[in-house]
């Protein structure tokens, strides 16, 4: 099997290459089996190159989309397919909305002040404390 100029091998090509050896020269069953489990162990490790390629391209994809999406955490944009990756995103815009929106409507937090402890005190705060107010 050759692969053509971009890299990947076309199994048809492998198929009729085969088919036509096959037709011209009698094989015995033995010889039969070892062309079909060499045939087999081609094709499976094409498989294997074309998933390492489609792992390295829905990598990249994520990256990118992390990249498009600044406001969503990279860690939480996940997926093994574009389309998985896409999905990922849309909940996590739909996640940012809600603590966005949570964040507006809540209180501002209150710092208690341990008695005796006037370190982090502005002045202003220090005397008021010292007036009882």
């Amino acid at each position: 099997m050759e692969p053509t100029e971009n890299g990947i091998v076309s199994l048809d090509s492998a198929t009729a290459n085969e088919s036509q050896t096959e037709a011209e020269t009698p094989v015995s069953p033995s010889d039969a089996i070892d062309r079909l489990t060499q045939t087999l162990a081609d094709r499976e490790a094409v498989i294997i190159q074309l998933n390492a390629s489609l792992d390295e391209a829905v990598a990249a994809y994520r990256a990118s989309a992390a990249a498009r999406n600044p406001a969503i955490p990279a860690e939480i944009i996940t997926g093994d397919t574009v389309a998985a990756v896409d999905e990922s995103v849309k909940k996590a815009r739909a996640l940012v909305e809600q603590v966005k929106a949570a964040l507006k409507t809540a209180p501002p937090p209150v710092i208690a002040a341990r008695r005796g402890a006037t370190g982090t005190m502005t002045v202003e705060e220090k005397i008021r404390r010292g007036l009882g107010f």
